[in-house]
């Protein structure tokens, strides 16, 4: 929506906001996620990273567990449950190895110190007003 809105209408101010918004969100999450694994190894840090990316949670496993349960329900519950829940697992493991989830980590591993991800939260946030 941002760079399809005419430029300087208020769609177009709106939707530049909300980008802002959700990269200050998505920073804001990265430097909690790194305060957690900040005294692990720089390996531990960047598996724990791009599995908090990928899977919503540093344990790869639990976030995994919820997708079987998922899958199980559908399974149980769904006319031909089997193929149903086979199709949903692959689609969201296909759809998991599209996220970009390695770069982002390494650059937040390597690339930042403990402090610039929170300070560029707090900049996006109040870049328009």
């Amino acid at each position: 929506m941002a760079v399809t809105a005419h430029p300087g209408t208020a769609a177009a101010a709106a939707a530049l906001r909300l980008s802002y918004f959700a990269a200050a969100i998505v920073a804001l999450s990265l430097d909690y996620i790194s305060s957690e694994v900040s005294f692990r190894a720089s390996e531990e840090r960047l598996v724990a990273l791009t599995n908090a990316v990928m899977y919503g949670n540093i344990d790869e496993s639990a976030e995994l567990e919820r997708m079987r349960l998922a899958t199980a329900l559908v399974q149980k519950y769904s006319p031909s449950g089997e193929a149903t829940a086979r199709t949903i697992e692959f689609g969201i493991r296909q759809d998991l190895k599209k996220i970009p989830a390695e770069i982002i980590a390494e650059f937040v591993v390597k690339n930042t110190k403990p402090e610039d991800l929170f300070q560029t939260a707090k900049r996006l946030e109040h870049l328009v007003e």
